[in-house]
């Protein structure tokens, strides 16, 4: 990871340290706030939409269909929409210790197992008692647009009316002694007005395959719906000319049990909490911006540097006036 100049190493913990943590830490019921849409140029509303997912789906589904005249998204890690939805909702905050994304959580919790060994940087900035946290973002150096085209290509397939924002609900939970307010990005509802998940992958071909797709598409997916509290999702296989043409639905739980063998729930979030008290313990300067880094494979490293002023001031001033 090359880190910035004007970065200044604390502290770091080796991986092997961090897998030693036996604290048997399951997640309770995500508490729901409400939730948020942003439109293709990432602008606030306070409204969910809540797309229903189809019933059943016509197959085959192209995923190359409109591929050329996509435009990718905005790829945009500021906490500025959470932030709005905080403010335009007047969520009490005495008890939040860290405000976040999903993603986040997600990423440094799938870290024991992670067959790819994906780098990650963390900025933790402290304001008052509340510590906020949003990705640095890293150039993976691989051009993934039309896999990302095919996840959405699928996602606007399996709704019963095509959208043109991203929904958002907004939890929260704790871990450890740290209770988080994160925001999730979802897909759509069910019948049963439940949260799905939406996703695609290749076909499994070969035991090889199954493997792969239990260590990491499964891991990813769980965690991704066991932080947000979703509860069932839906596979989509695409072929080698990009086609899906088997769909599959499943319950969390039952992820968690086909790959009883592969990966532990319990030690994903356990060292979310490790990570998080670790992290949180050391940033004493609300003046200064702090990164955790993860290298992938041997260490988590934690640096400071000058603070950058990224928080929305006219968010601590909403924050200055809840306190006064």
């Amino acid at each position: 990871l090359n880190m910035q100049v004007d970065w200044t190493k604390v502290a770091s913990i080796t991986f092997e340290d961090v897998l030693k943590v036996e604290l048997k830490q399951t997640i309770c019921n995500p508490l729901s706030l409400g939730g948020f849409s942003l439109d293709s140029n990432r602008k606030f509303s306070d409204k969910c939409l809540q797309p229903k997912v189809k019933v059943k789906c016509e197959l085959p589904i192209d995923l190359n269909k409109g591929f050329k005249d996509w435009v990718p998204p905005k790829d945009d890690c500021s906490l500025d929409p959470l932030l709005e939805f905080i403010v335009s909702n007047k969520i009490c905050l005495d008890n939040i210790s860290i405000i976040t994304y999903r993603g986040i959580l997600k990423k440094i919790a799938v870290s024991p197992f992670d067959f790819y060994k994906n780098k990650w940087i963390f900025r933790f900035t402290r304001m008052n008692d509340i510590v906020f946290v949003d990705e640095i973002k890293l150039d993976s150096g691989k051009d993934k647009s039309i896999f990302i085209y095919g996840g959405y290509y699928f996602e606007q397939c399996m709704l019963e009316s095509s959208i043109d924002s991203s929904e958002h609900i907004v939890v929260t939970t704790k871990f450890g002694s740290n209770r988080c307010l994160y925001a999730a990005e979802i897909d759509g509802y069910n019948q049963s007005n439940d949260i799905v998940e939406l996703k695609t992958h290749k076909q499994l071909l070969s035991a090889r395959d199954n493997n792969h797709f239990r260590q990491t598409k499964l891991l990813n997916t769980f965690m991704q719906c066991h932080l947000a509290g979703i509860r069932q999702c839906i596979f989509g296989f695409r072929d080698q000319c990009n086609q899906i043409n088997l769909v599959r639905t499943h319950s969390t739980n039952e992820l968690e049990k086909i790959c009883q063998n592969d990966w532990k729930k319990e030690k994903c979030l356990a060292v979310l909490t490790k990570i998080l008290d670790w992290a949180v313990s050391m940033i004493t300067d609300q003046n200064i911006n702090y990164f955790v880094a993860y290298d992938g494979d041997k260490s988590f490293e934690f640096y400071s540097s000058k603070s950058s002023d990224h928080i929305p001031k006219w968010f601590i001033d909403y924050i200055e006036r809840s306190l006064s």
